[in-house]
């Protein structure tokens, strides 16, 4: 069984990677998956907090971005 608290923090990372696209001038989530080789529905549920995020994953994605981890989950925790 999935905690309410992992439920909200898995929601909080899907809101940041949109957020991250957007601001990256990425208006479809399917351009940008392609451009970087994320299987676009995978992408997709990952952006949509359909599914669990690993940290390889998230690494990966945020190496598209230039961003640490550690940046992300500081601007997560504000």
């Amino acid at each position: 069984m999935v905690s309410r608290k992992t439920d909200n923090i898995n929601v909080s990372i899907a809101r940041e990677l949109f957020l991250l696209r957007k601001e990256a001038g990425y208006t479809s989530y399917e351009k940008f998956a392609i451009e970087f080789g994320f299987a676009r529905k995978h992408y997709w549920m990952v952006e949509k907090g359909k599914i669990r995020i690993t940290i390889e994953y998230l690494e990966r994605v945020l190496l598209c971005h230039n961003i640490t981890l550690c940046t992300f989950f500081d601007k997560l925790s504000r």
